[in-house]
């Protein structure tokens, strides 16, 4: 592994038009003891959720160009309490570790400023009680291991071409009403693009 990690890991050779698009993560493949990191907590921890880190970092901290720093921070501290034991969800822990990190990073930049007195003392404290000065992140966890779900739904979809159907799920995530999506489609009655779209999630539930 190189000293930098950059993810997608494809970044470099994506043509230019599809680079623009997407904001990549660069982080520090070594600890401060210049250790190398556990890379499957980049691979397996931060790759699969690239997009709610991006995400987390555009709502929490207010420019989603800080996903860099926010998920450097939340590996390397990952990678200080667990070491190499990465867990069967390795993304999961990244996430809500992410959403610590995202609080303490939006908070500390003013409060350090200004009550420097004060934070040099927090540091001291173990980092499970600094946690708990913080919003318990469960809920967001949960919310954003729907978003993944979703996504990937609405991925697939794209992929093998569905065009009607993508458009139906995506009104559905806006909350339209099967009556509503009927009408979108030019369809009199609901039932038929609700059989039809709950016949295709009986079929990739079955693979």
């Amino acid at each position: 592994m190189t000293s930098l990690v950059v993810i997608p890991q494809n970044y470099e050779d994506l043509p230019e038009a599809q680079r623009e698009q997407i904001i990549p993560i660069c982080m520090a493949a070594r600890d401060r003891k210049g250790q190398l990191i556990e890379p499957r907590w980049f691979f397996e921890g931060v790759a699969p959720v690239r997009k709610h880190l991006v995400s987390l970092a555009h709502y929490a901290l207010g420019d989603p160009w800080c996903v860099s720093e926010l998920a450097e921070a939340t590996v390397h501290r990952l990678w200080s309490r667990y070491g190499a034991s990465v867990g069967q969800c390795p993304w999961r822990r990244v996430l809500k570790k992410a959403i610590w990190m995202a609080e303490e990073l939006r908070i500390g930049d003013w409060r350090k400023r200004k009550y420097p007195n004060l934070y040099l003392g927090l540091d001291g404290l173990d980092e499970k009680i600094r946690e708990q000065m913080l919003v318990d992140p469960s809920t967001y966890v949960d919310l954003l291991e729907q978003q993944i779900m979703l996504d990937s739904i609405e991925e697939r979809l794209q992929q093998e071409g569905r065009a009607e159907m993508r458009l139906v799920f995506q009104l559905l995530r806006r909350g339209y009403s099967w009556q509503e999506i009927a009408e979108h489609l030019g369809e009199t009655g609901r039932e038929p693009a609700k059989r039809r779209f709950y016949r295709w999630l009986k079929k990739v539930g079955s693979e």
